[in-house]
């Protein structure tokens, strides 16, 4: 599987590499994180309703903010919907040496 990451600039403190997909807070408890591709609006404390970047680099989410942040974060907002692909690829010949007779 092939990891899709974009490097993202923030501010003077360089560039992050950041996953390419990331789950966006949702409302629904059944769906807590709504995969989407993203965009880099700011590096800020965020306002009340805007999503921001934060976890470890592996389990990266876009938070809703309640506006009672203090820190500053990558402020992101969503531009498409992600949707999982599955495909077939062929691998190795298969070589069946097994006897199938009744």
């Amino acid at each position: 599987m092939i990891k899709q990451t974009k490097d993202v600039r923030v501010s003077h403190f360089g560039y992050y590499d950041l996953p390419e997909v990331v789950g966006f807070e949702t409302a629904f408890a059944s769906e807590r994180f709504d995969p989407h591709f993203w965009e880099a609006v700011d590096y800020r404390i965020p306002l009340v309703g805007e999503y921001y970047l934060s976890g470890a680099r592996s389990n990266v989410h876009a938070y809703l903010s309640p506006g009672s942040a203090t820190d500053r974060f990558i402020i992101v907002k969503p531009t498409y919907k992600a949707i999982r692909e599955t495909i077939y690829v062929k691998g190795e010949p298969f070589n069946d040496n097994t006897n199938h007779s009744l």
